[in-house]
């Protein structure tokens, strides 16, 4: 039994030492499922806003431009719990 347990202290102490050897890797931003929405509504905002600016119509399309970009992004990526 001593036996088995050293086995698995001098495991875990390897492990412990692999895992700090191990460069740190960015695994990128945590979003919840609302984060996902408020960013993907922000960017269909924006690309509204671009249709609306092709057919001319300058008022919805800036509004719609400014909601997307300077609003739902934004918020989308400071908003609550992550992940």
């Amino acid at each position: 039994m001593a036996r088995i347990e050293e086995r698995r202290k001098r495991r875990a102490r390897r492990r412990r030492k692999e895992e700090a050897r191990k460069p740190q890797v960015y695994k990128g931003i945590p979003l919840s499922r609302v984060n996902w929405i408020l960013f993907w509504s922000g960017i269909g905002f924006a690309a509204l806003g671009f249709i609306l600016l092709k057919i001319g119509d300058e008022v919805f399309s800036t509004i719609s431009l400014v909601l997307g970009y300077v609003i739902l992004i934004p918020l989308s990526l400071i908003w609550g719990k992550r992940g």
